[in-house]
């Protein structure tokens, strides 16, 4: 019940010692409440008692106001007492009002279904109560004070008014159980046994009935976004934020917000949403210090706010972000050792900062936080064997290790990481053979042992795990139609295999793949505009197709697509001006264009593009001086020119940049070759320089 029933307790007593004045707006709308307020408790009260809600003492409560108020209101109409007497009475009756109103709150806040009968209740009679018509404001404290025979004209809006707020309770109760349904529904899902669409039309039909929920609509949001359904995703995100209860809530539905923007290639948009969230969640925390979920909804708002920060290629601030993440997360490990969740949740940092260790070039200390996750799964596996979570945590950690081994240039151990990891998820997917989520694992890990084998060299391998990768996925999409990610799934194996295919000289067959894949991905890109990842697929699989016209010798349909891929990776770049990624596109595709108009002998549009190409990979290595990728970029872009100009000053700049990286470290093994390469382009065209100044 409202917080005003204390308040207007005190305003009736005040209002018995205050001079005899005409009654005005204000004391209508007053009488108003104070009669929604004894109609809604006396309701309340009788259906606590009839549904058995209410508990032995809270009954025996009821009972003894109810008594209370029956003598109350007599005394309160007995003309033989005085004025002052019956004042006081109605002073005392309120006050018992107040009372069943209080212990109907706690009914209440117990049952969500009963919580909602009673707002409707009140929400009908408020009509009725605020009406300018004195008879049937009469009748209506008749019908309060218990005459209710006497009041039978008002009997019908009454029931009308219970049969409306019975309906609303009952569509709470429909609702919660429709959502029962739902939730089985998404664990078949999970098992392979439904598909998105299928789950995605129970929750959806379960929120048409009880739009306030506020998880249906954070549920809603995840869903649509693995349907492909951006837009959709990003409105039940925002539905989550407008149904929000509490600032943690509100913290939750911010970063759905911000997941949902982020897929959509709103990366500026998206990062204020998780900044939004990690403003709350640190606030909570400070609030809550001794609150274990608080400490870890910082953590992992700062994680999500690292992941945006890498997009956007600011590796030195997602790094920190990271560290304060794992920071907190052992000091919550250290607290709990008991706690699995806790122990997790120290090597989900680890990772996140291996990976951006990684992206930086430091690949040794990339490795060390990898092998500190690894250690610490382990643990957890072998302390709960029976944990199918746990065993696949190991096999998440021994695939990142596998990655920066592969980067390193140590193929062997890569091969022995992905090997291990494929074995773990083989012998969970064959334990259980309709896990959609299993099924996948063990094509990733196949695709992963398919990258090592193709830079061993070992082709004929390579191609079997990439066929088999693509087999299973096949099977996936099949399954679930619906799911924009299993799509893709698909379109991504095509290139993978396609690629070996170029690699072992079979360009027919990689051209088919190439060709299958961007049907696969123009479908989704045209079934999700809004998705920037959609549209990108589409370019990368336009330059996959331009690569392996170009090695055919057919320059002028592979520059029409290099074009095609170029004008879609100016769009996403214009549209996502913070995306590193998305202006490495650009980057990209131009050096391909350039690499075409070379190979026709247009060397000065070659040029112009390389330079253009340049001009991005100079913004960005600048943007973001940690990131080995981008440095190395320069060096790709400076080479070009070189090829092109056969200005010295162009090699020199390159190999300047290859022996620094090296230096530091952060230079990739398989790349360390470039830099004998650099030295004797420069010191070739130092000769030839010489030569002509002769």
């Amino acid at each position: 019940m409202p917080q005003f029933l204390a308040t207007l307790a005190a305003l009736l007593a005040l209002a018995v010692a205050l001079p005899a004045r005409q009654p005005t707006p204000a004391d209508a709308n007053l009488e108003s409440r104070k009669l929604q307020d004894d109609l809604t408790a006396q309701r309340a009260a009788a259906i606590a008692r009839d549904r058995r809600l209410a508990d032995e003492r809270e009954l025996q409560l009821f009972d003894q106001l109810d008594q209370r108020d029956k003598r109350l209101r007599a005394l309160s109409r007995d003309l033989t007492r005085t004025q002052l007497d019956r004042d006081t009475a109605r002073t005392e009756l309120s006050a018992v009002v107040s009372e069943r109103s209080r212990l109907v709150e706690e009914i209440a806040r117990r049952d969500r279904a009963y919580a909602a009968e009673i707002a409707e209740f009140r929400r009908q009679i408020t009509g009725l109560t605020e009406t300018q018509n004195p008879e049937l404001r009469a009748a209506l404290q008749r019908y309060a004070d218990g005459d209710r025979v006497g009041a039978f004209p008002i009997i019908e809006d009454i029931i009308r008014a219970e049969n409306k707020a019975a309906e609303a309770a009952t569509a709470v109760r429909n609702a919660a159980r429709l959502r029962q349904v739902a939730s089985l529904a998404l664990d078949m899902k999970d098992r392979g046994e439904k598909n998105t669409s299928e789950v995605l039309a129970l929750w959806q039909e379960a929120q048409k009935v009880d739009p306030d929920f506020y998880a249906g609509w954070v549920q809603l949001a995840r869903l649509q976004a693995e349907a492909g359904h951006l837009a959709e995703a990003r409105r039940c995100a925002g539905q989550a934020l407008a149904m929000a209860q509490d600032e943690r809530e509100k913290s939750v539905a911010l970063t759905e917000l911000g997941d949902a923007l982020e897929a959509a290639g709103d990366l500026k948009a998206s990062r204020e949403r998780f900044e939004q969230s990690l403003e709350i969640a640190q606030r909570l925390a400070h609030a809550n210090p001794n609150s274990t979920q608080a400490q870890r909804d910082v953590s992992v708002s700062l994680e999500r706010l690292g992941d945006a920060l890498v997009a956007a290629g600011d590796l030195k601030a997602a790094h920190e972000r990271f560290e304060q993440s794992l920071e907190i997360d052992q000091r919550q490990a250290l607290a709990n050792p008991a706690s699995t969740e806790a122990q997790r949740d120290v090597t989900v940092s680890l990772n996140r900062l291996g990976a951006v260790l990684e992206e930086a070039g430091d690949l040794k200390g990339a490795r060390e936080r990898f092998e500190q996750g690894l250690e610490v799964r382990q643990r957890l596996a072998i302390a709960n064997p029976a944990s199918a979570a746990a065993q696949r945590d190991v096999s998440v950690s021994l695939n990142k290790l596998g990655d920066v081994l592969k980067q390193a240039g140590d193929l062997k151990a890569a091969r022995e990481r992905f090997e291990q990891s494929l074995e773990i998820r083989k012998r969970f997917a064959l334990a259980n053979p309709a896990s959609a989520a299993a099924q996948r694992d063990v094509s990733v890990s196949l695709y992963k042992l398919g990258d090592v084998l193709v830079e061993a060299g070992d082709l004929k391998a390579a191609r079997e795990r990439f066929e088999q990768s693509l087999e299973i996925d096949q099977r996936l999409a099949l399954a679930n139609p619906a799911s924009a990610k299993a799509q893709r799934d698909v379109s991504v194996s095509l290139v993978r295999l396609g690629e070996a295919l170029v690699a072992a000289g079979d360009l027919k067959a990689a051209h088919e793949r190439f060709t299958q894949s961007l049907e696969i991905a123009q479908r989704l890109a045209r079934a999700n505009p809004a998705s920037a990842e959609a549209q990108r697929d589409v370019s990368v699989s336009l330059q996959r197709l331009g690569d392996v016209l170009m090695v055919a010798g057919d320059l002028k349909a592979a520059g029409e697509r290099f074009e095609q891929s170029l004008e879609i990776a100016q769009r996403l770049a214009r549209a996502n001006p913070a995306s590193a990624e998305a202006q490495r596109d650009v980057s990209v595709s131009l050096e391909k264009l350039g690499d075409v108009l070379l190979a026709t002998g247009d060397l000065t549009a070659a040029r112009e593009r390389f330079e253009q190409s340049l001009e991005i990979c100079q913004r960005l290595a600048m943007a973001s001086p940690a990131s080995a990728g981008a440095q190395r970029d320069l060096i790709v872009s400076y080479a070009k020119l070189g090829r092109v100009t056969g200005g010295v000053q162009w090699w020199s700049k390159a190999l300047e940049i290859a022996e620094r990286l090296n230096t530091e470290g952060r230079l990739a093994p398989r790349d360390v070759r470039m830099i004998e390469d650099l030295r004797t382009k420069v010191a070739a065209g130092n000769k030839n320089a010489a030569i002509g100044q002769k």
